[in-house]
Order: structure tokens, then sequence, then C-alpha cells
């Protein structure tokens, strides 16, 4: 008997788990090209990964901050001799699509506390209810990735042995 997420007799709702098997599968159903990469370009892939380090970008900015402070401070050394000079300021941009969803969440916000009791009480069983499937879905997510990993790991020791 397979689990409900690997059945072919349940339909997925918004917010389900669908293995990646599965996305392919109704993918070609309708007709599309799944995006199939062979395993030796998922290997170069994480060659090129491993290649490129993170640490670099990090270095760069420790070095960067470290000039900004002895700069600051320099400034300041300075300023306490010289005049303050005004300068005028620049306008930020307010982002309209942060401010409408600011505005829309507010509004959910205030028409939750206006609810009655019960109905209170039901929405929030509504939505743990929700949140509790997105959960599910994220963990089987995270489960699958690390047995891919796990996999693409043991193919690596196979392919490592085999040339030795």
């Amino acid at each position: 008997m397979l689990p409900p997420h690997l059945s072919p007799f349940v339909t997925e709702k918004d917010g389900d788990y669908i293995p990646p098997e599965k996305m392919k599968l109704l993918a070609l159903q309708r007709g599309e090209e799944p995006g199939e990469e062979s395993e030796e370009e998922e290997e170069e892939e994480e060659d090129d990964e491993d290649a490129s380090g993170g640490s670099e970008v990090e270095e760069d900015s420790d070095k960067e901050d470290e000039g900004r402070l002895k700069k600051m401070e320099a400034q300041r050394s300075q300023s306490k001799n010289l005049p303050v000079k005004v300068t005028a300021g620049k306008v930020l941009k307010e982002d309209k699509q942060r401010l409408a969803q600011e505005q829309q969440s507010e509004e959910k916000r205030l028409a939750i506390m206006m609810m009655k009791k019960r109905e209170k009480y039901l929405y929030q069983k509504i939505m743990f209810g929700k949140k509790r499937k997105i959960r599910e879905a994220n963990k089987l997510a995270e489960k699958r990735k690390a047995h891919d990993a796990a996999v693409k790991l043991e193919k690596k020791k196979n392919k490592k042995a085999r040339r030795e």
C-alpha cells in the first residue's frame, strides 16, 4: 500500500507535496517537456558548486566593513574640528506592492478582530490545519532532498571505488 503522497488515486491540492517523479509524469500527460537533466550534467553542476566558494564573498564584505569603519573613525576625528555640512537627502521610492500587502494584512487582522468568538475559533482551526499541511509537505520535501543527497553521495563513492 502506497502512502497518500505517492498514490496514483489521490489528487493533489495546493500546498501538497508532489514528488519529482510525479511532476514529470504530470508534465508528460499535459504534453510538456519536463526539464530532465542527465546524471552527468548534475555531477558537473555539483562540481561547479564545489569549485566556487562562498567564503570569498564573506571575506570581501568583512574587508569592506573594516574599511568603512576606519573611514568613519577618521571622519569623526575630523568633524570635531570642522563645521558640519548639511547635504540634501535622497527620496526613497515606496514599494507599492509591499504597501498593498501590508494594507491587506492589516485589513485581514482587523476583520479577524471583528469576528464572533465561535467564528474566530473556527477560522483559527482552519488556518492551523492549512499550516500543518504546509509543514508536512515541507517536511516530506526535506526528507526527499536528504535522501537524494545520500543517493548521490553513494553514487560518487561507488564511482571513485571503480576508478581505483
